[in-house]
């Protein structure tokens, strides 16, 4: 008994000198050079001819002339706003009246985004003399979009309030059934009460 009492400080002293001296030479880890910084590059997302034709005859002939003075002046806008009406003309099944009057809204803003745009293009460009009927015809197309934005802003409040009253419902009853829930969950992760099911 007496040598194992010995022993056991004397393994003590051997283990933890080991230890001292391992941190008497420090590791030095080398920190890697950081990557080289990655390089952007402009893409040209133009569409084919072809495509660009197609999504054209979707358009009204206004749109399309608006567009094309568009073009002559700014020609990556244009395509980002012929790419945006490339959902037009297109057929969704399972909309709902809701869905349909956000889908034709939309459709609204985006005209009217392309018509004040080219209003603004030509207002940069007019004479003094054409200036004031554009910017009257500038002004007119800018309050219809502004109108149709804040119908879109105030049905995504509706929709927004309609939900939180839900969550609210769900609150409320999930409150009052907690135990049961909690029981459920519990028969779940322990498969306790599995002759409770309906079938």
């Amino acid at each position: 008994m007496k040598t194992v009492k010995l022993l056991i400080p004397v393994l003590f002293l051997i283990l933890s000198t080991d230890y001292l001296f391992a941190q008497d030479k420090p590791t030095i880890v080398e920190v890697p050079e950081p990557p080289e910084l990655m390089e952007f590059y402009e893409f040209d997302f133009k569409l084919s001819e072809k495509q660009e034709q197609k999504l054209l005859q979707r358009l009204s002939s206004k749109l399309r002339s608006e567009l094309q003075y568009i073009k002559g002046i700014d020609e990556e806008r244009y395509w980002d706003l012929l790419r945006e009406t490339q959902y037009r003309g297109i057929e969704f099944p399972f909309m709902d009246k809701k869905d349909k009057e956000i889908y034709e809204r939309n459709k609204q803003i985006l005209d009217n985004e392309i018509i004040t745009e080219a209003l603004a293009l030509r207002y940069e460009r007019a004479k003094v003399s054409e200036q004031t009927k554009i910017k009257s015809d500038l002004m007119k197309a800018l309050n219809a979009l502004f109108d149709l934005k804040e119908e879109e802003k105030r049905l995504q409040v509706k929709l927004l309030e309609e939900e939180l009253k839900e969550l609210k419902q769900k609150l409320a009853v999930r409150a009052k059934n907690k135990s049961k829930i909690i029981e459920l969950r519990f028969n779940e992760l322990t498969d306790t009460g599995e002759y409770l099911e309906w079938d």
